[in-house]
């Protein structure tokens, strides 16, 4: 999804067009993901699903709060711009 394509979700999703705000959850799962599996991921336990299990916990988290504050965001940038959510 470019950039503007990614605006015409977000402000689709704005109007309560699920169908929208699911793509946006789709495109951006992955990243936030990972970030949640970094926060949460102590080295030293090695219980891989459970770390796992906390993250997608926390991507949901993240994900709800994002739609629940989807009407405040003003759009003048994308939802998680390049390099707001680094990948290692």
């Amino acid at each position: 999804m470019r950039a503007a394509g990614e605006r015409a979700s977000i402000r689709k999703a704005k109007h309560g067009d699920q169908a929208a705000f699911s793509c946006l959850y789709e495109r951006h799962k992955r990243r936030v993901f990972s970030l949640c599996y970094r926060i949460v991921r102590n080295p030293a336990d090695e219980r891989i699903v459970h770390n796992s299990a906390q993250a997608d916990e926390l991507m949901q988290d993240t994900f709800l709060e994002v739609y629940r504050k989807l009407k405040t965001f003003r759009g003048d940038t994308l939802l998680f711009p390049p390099g707001c959510i680094a990948t290692p």
